[in-house]
């Protein structure tokens, strides 16, 4: 609290801050008001945000707070969060990424050009053939005339049905070269996926090999049997025509079955095809948004769906490429990626407009790690492009040539990318399909350039000529380190999915208010188009790069807490004994099976996480290790139920991940392996009969661990239940926490069994020193905290006061131990009979002020050697049994400069104490000073005496009563607030803690006061509204708790006197529905009243009625405070 401002003959006084370096919660924000406004101080845990992110927080608390000032009418989900300069870098200087390429032609032009500077460089490589740029070229014009002279130009789709060769990469320049785009129908896909997309596409012309054209006409032929839409079976008429005997007719695509001889294209022209116009205001046959390529990507229906990709966009990507793995003349690419898999795109445009080499490995080089890495040496190739998955395997070693490694698809962990660093460059690509591929890189040379506490590399910043934005579901931009969708814009945006425009509708958008000058691509005719919606989860990092979250319908709520799963993932990946972890969540239906769910958002009792393991070698780690592992580096509501070894963990033809034929787990999963010890009592015989049920186990021993076996908070309270129901008896939830096994936990059921298993509060009198003297509850659960941590100054008070003008320190002295004296409590220190805390009061407790002189040193070195001693004594841990649990030090400048320190446990003090203390040190001072008795009020009671009514009062039906309220309140909100943070949550909090403070202008202050007064609110509920706005929007959470503190003085009796009367309140409101402001504020009203009227019942009171989750992690039912500051 602050301390007030009292008046000392001939000494003007100044309070200091004291930075005691905690922080209770993981964030407090204490406001204050001054004569120059409203002072704010965001307290913070250091564990979890840095310093820079609570001076963003103090920047948009203000913008929205100047928000509501001007209109209390927004909705607070579009009230503006940004300041003018974040908004700014955000949305402009980040995407600052305008560059020259030249995208006004189409990229075979770009190719072309490049043969003309390089005519006799190898342009691609396979099997021991090379073609040279020049040869390259002419092959290509020949095979384009020929699909010219077929029907093919401007738009048309042109399938390839081709294994790795030269003829592929040839295949699709030529189409390009006719003016049609190409659609690669990889011969590993399965024949329904590849009729799919030729009746789905309808390829003017499929072109083909010999090794499997034979394959492509047995596909054919297996689909000519189709039903009409009255079910009727029809046959599809397969027409052949002959030319050359190579040619064929194939739902309704014409088929070019190239010769390994190219002798069908003998005798076509070998020269560039021309760019033709029908007339003089036609479009060319060749522009730059053109088709470029259709390429298939899996759909959330199960049918795959056709991304239409322009030449702007390739001509982009390409380019970008080229600049960002510095290909030229002599370089050497691996073309990795199947050609159904964009990925492919990149590296194979990018090689063929800078000249460098394309090496085309067979299929069974690339599944065969030895053999791959022998390519790689005898090959001497400079740049991979590969996924993670294939990059944590690959053999590092003996690559001399190797330059880059770049990585897409999957996230590229720490781990992964140090197995390649510092030999050589390492390049993380991020970007969907329906963006051309990638729209975001970084790089880096060392593993030091990544963020320590980075799990995977960001995924960088915006290629040349996107824009990227990380926005909220309302569209709004987040601030940095905060998660959002990202939507990509910029030239690589596709024209959207064939023959799907509401899916098209659906992810290709047109923002509500344009973001940026550069937020929405346009047009030639500069007609404004649409953004990328990715369905990425992503937030900014403070440097301007971005780092992927995982997908947004991969994000789900285990129990209330929002789990990321690529983040347990990449955690599971750590374990030596891992070679790749999948997470997928399955929830139990009424009958106790595991059913597969697609749809995570649902928040069922009975969610599980399961973890498929691919080991690195046999024996694989057993679930209890993967276990024990991942519960040193994780909260307990991450760790899987269930873990699942796979010997491979199931891939798709391109490369990635294939979620749905991962095994369905059973039941039998979740036991725990090892020795099974059988019940030996009967109550240890229905206990495990409980448990099995409960768990959906069959078998249950009483060694086995509860949470282990996959039980968590919610199990828990059904097993209780059944227990209840079981032995007729009340058995607390954290019984079971500290007793997980069934060996543990049946004494204490049978300890049970064997027992007998509004009022008007009274005056507060004068009670017996003769006798015990109890804490109150507040100081029982301080003091509870202090055992577990009793050299932590977690509870420290301190206060620092400069003293300007001459002090009279004997004066000051007694006044001091006048306080001491009058108030019991200073002279208090807490004793444990039997096990249980007492206070004891000493008869008097003398304290000679201690004074240290620094007039020796010089002006600086002495602030700076007082502000150590500040910090020093602000965390100086007391000791509760000894005391004294007040020191006060004087700090000497020169005669007329000193500096008081005042500390003390919070167990004897809360901020309106300090108040008083100060207050009555100001009176007892000035009559010393005068030769004057020190007169003050009689205090009628002692704060023992409170402690002793308290107890005595609140309880039975008084408590029950009010407790009911709070039961309802607080019953079932959600256990933590989700705050984004710098850094992964530790598994123990702590408390280290620091501070930012801000100032709001006095205008600002008045309006809104005056807005509050209108309203009818206090400063506190409008502060409070608009700080639960700015978390909702940190969050996206719309049910948020708060903690605040009440000084609880609402008896005369207790108002003078020094002790620990404050009690926290849990301010729980509901911002459902898109609530204005001042619908909110009139909630928050209504909230903050009831819980007023419920204020008795102290906060640990409220804990063990509650019976929240405990987490190690966080503090229970609130991780937030706010606090408007008032003292006596």
């Amino acid at each position: 609290a602050p301390v007030p401002e009292i008046e000392l003959p001939q000494i003007s006084l100044r309070p200091l801050d004291t930075d005691k370096g905690v922080a209770t919660y993981d964030i407090t924000l204490i406001m204050a008001e001054t004569p120059d406004g409203l002072v704010g101080t965001f307290e913070y845990n250091q564990d979890l945000f840095d310093a820079a992110t609570m001076e963003r927080m103090a920047g948009h608390l203000g913008v929205v707070l100047t928000a509501v000032a001007d209109d209390l009418h927004q909705p607070i989900a579009i009230l503006p969060l940004l300041t003018e300069f974040e908004r700014s870098q955000l949305l402009l200087d980040w995407n600052d990424t305008s560059h020259p390429y030249p995208l006004d032609q189409p990229i075979h032009r770009l190719i072309e050009a490049q043969v003309e500077r390089t005519p006799e460089q190898i342009a691609v490589y396979h099997e021991g053939q090379g073609w040279t740029y020049a040869e390259f070229n002419q092959r290509a014009n020949q095979l384009a005339h020929h699909l010219q002279t077929c029907g093919v130009g401007k738009n048309d789709i042109v399938g390839i049905y081709m294994n790795r060769c030269n003829e592929l990469i040839l295949a699709m320049f030529a189409i390009h070269k006719a003016g049609a785009a190409y659609l690669p129908l990889d011969p590993t896909y399965p024949a329904e996926r590849i009729n799919f997309m030729i009746e789905d596409a309808q390829p003017k012309v499929v072109i083909t090999e010999e090794a499997v054209s034979s394959q492509l006409l047995a596909i054919s032929q297996g689909n000519k049997q189709q039903k009409t839409e009255n079910g009727k079976q029809k046959t599809t008429p397969h027409s052949q025509l002959t030319i050359n005997n190579s040619q064929l007719i194939i739902n309704n695509s014409q088929l070019i079955i190239l010769s390994s001889d190219w002798s069908q294209f003998a005798n076509l022209p070998t020269t560039n095809l021309p760019i033709v116009r029908l007339s003089a205001h036609d479009e060319a046959s060749h522009s730059p948004n053109s088709l470029a390529y259709v390429i298939y990507t899996s759909g959330s229906t199960g049918k795959p769906k056709g991304v239409l990709l322009h030449h702007r966009g390739l001509c982009n990507l390409a380019q970008a490429y080229v600049d960002q793995l510095d290909l030229g003349p002599g370089q050497r690419l691996l073309q990795f990626f199947s050609q159904g898999f964009d990925g492919s795109v990149g590296d194979i445009f990018s090689s063929l407009i800078s000249g460098s080499t394309l090496y085309l490995p067979r299929r069974e080089t690339l599944l065969n790690l030895i053999e791959l890495h022998r390519y790689l040496q005898k090959h001497a190739i400079t740049h991979i492009l590969m996924t993670p998955s294939m990059l944590r395997v690959l053999p590092t070693d003996n690559l001399p040539a190797l330059k880059y490694v770049l990585a897409g698809g999957e996230q590229f962990t720490r781990e992964i990318v140090s197995r390649w660093l510092p030999e050589r460059r390492a390049v993380n690509a991020y970007g969907p399909t329906e963006s051309t591929v990638v729209s975001i890189f970084h790089s880096c040379d060392t593993i030091d350039e990544l963020p320590e506490t980075a799990v995977s590399m960001p995924i960088g910043r915006p290629a040349p000529n996107t824009q990227v934005y990380i926005l909220d579901q309302n569209q709004q931009p987040v601030p940095i380190g905060t998660p959002g969708e990202l939507y990509i814009g910029g030239v690589g945006v596709a024209h959207g999915y064939l023959n799907r425009p509401e899916l098209t509708a659906e992810r290709f958008v047109t923002l509500a208010e344009p973001l940026s000058d550069n937020s929405q691509r346009t047009t030639d005719n500069g007609q404004r188009t649409t953004v990328y919606r990715t369905g990425d989860l992503c937030r900014w990092l403070p440097n301007g790069t971005i780092d992927f979250l995982g997908r947004i319908d991969h994000q789900v709520k285990i129990r209330g807490f929002r789990v990321e799963l690529g983040e347990i993932e990449a955690v599971l990946e750590q374990h030596d004994g891992v070679q790749t972890a999948v997470l997928i969540i399955h929830e139990q239906d009424n009958n106790q099976q595991l059913v597969n769910k697609q749809l995570v958002n649902k928040q069922l009792v009975n969610k599980q996480l399961v973890a498929y393991v691919e080991p690195q070698q046999a024996p694989a780690p057993t679930p209890q290790a993967l276990h024990h592992f991942l519960s040193e580096k994780l909260p307990a509501y991450m760790i899987p139920s269930i873990f699942i070894t796979l010997d491979s963990i199931p891939k798709l033809p391109n490369g990635k991940l294939n979620r749905r034929v991962l095994p369905e787990p059973s039941g039998d999963y979740g036991e725990t392996a090892g020795s099974y010890a059988p019940p030996r009592t009967p109550t240890e015989e229905i206990i495990a009969a409980i448990w099995a049920e409960v768990l959906n186990v069959s078998q249950v021993g009483i060694q086995d661990n509860f949470f282990e076996l996959g039980g968590h908070s919610l199990m828990a309270t059904q097993l209780l239940s059944r227990i209840r129901e079981a032995f007729q008896i009340e058995l607390p939830l954290q019984t079971l926490f500290t007793n997980p096994t069934i060996a543990a936990l049946a004494p204490h059921i049978d300890t049970a069994l064997q027992k007998d298993s509004t009022v008007s509060a009274p005056p507060i009198t004068p009670v017996s020193r003769e006798q015990t003297l109890p804490l109150s509850f507040a100081q029982q659960r301080l003091w509870y905290l202090h055992q577990l941590n009793p050299n932590s100054p977690e509870y420290n008070v301190p206060d620092a006061v400069r003293l300007n003008g001459r002090l009279h320190i004997p004066a000051l002295e007694t006044s001091l131990n006048h306080i001491i004296q009058r108030h019991e409590l200073l002279r208090t220190t807490f004793v444990t009979v039997d096990g249980q805390p007492h206070l004891q009061i000493a008869n008097t407790l003398p304290l000679t002020l201690p004074v240290i002189d620094l007039q020796h040193l010089p002006p600086d070195a002495r602030e700076a050697e007082s502000m150590q001693f500040v910090a020093a004594e602000a965390k100086r841990p007391f000791d509760l049994t000894t005391g004294p649990l007040l020191r006060v030090t004087l700090l000497k400048f020169d005669a007329t400069d000193h500096l008081v320190l005042l500390t003390m446990h919070h167990i004897i003090s809360d901020g309106w104490s300090m108040g008083v203390f100060i207050r009555e040190l100001g009176e007892g001072y000035t009559a010393v000073l005068h030769k004057q008795p020190i007169h003050l009020p009689t205090l009628p009671i002692q704060y023992a005496d409170f402690a002793h009514w308290q107890r005595t009062w609140l309880q039975d039906d008084v408590l029950n009563n009010q407790l009911a309220y709070w039961q309802k309140q607080l019953s079932d909100a959600p256990p933590l607030l989700e705050l984004p943070t710098d850094r992964p949550r530790p598994a123990i909090q702590t408390g280290n803690g620091s501070y930012a403070e801000f100032t709001l202008s006095t205008e600002l202050t008045a309006t809104l006061k005056s807005l509050s007064q209108k309203e009818g609110t206090t400063l506190f509920m409008t502060l409070l509204a608009a700080f639960q706005t700015l978390l909702y929007r940190y969050t996206n959470q719309p049910d948020i708790s708060i903690g605040t503190p009440i000084a609880n003085r609402n008896r005369a009796e207790i108002e003078g006197l020094i002790g620990f009367f404050i009690n926290t309140l849990v301010l729980r409101t509901d911002l459902h529905d898109t609530p204005t402001f001042l619908d909110l504020l009139q909630r928050v009203r209504t909230v903050a009243l009831e819980a007023y009227a419920h204020q008795d019942v102290p906060f640990d009171k409220i804990v063990d009625a509650i019976q929240p989750e405990r987490k190690t992690s966080h503090t229970p039912l609130f991780q937030v405070m706010f606090i408007l500051q008032n003292a006596p």
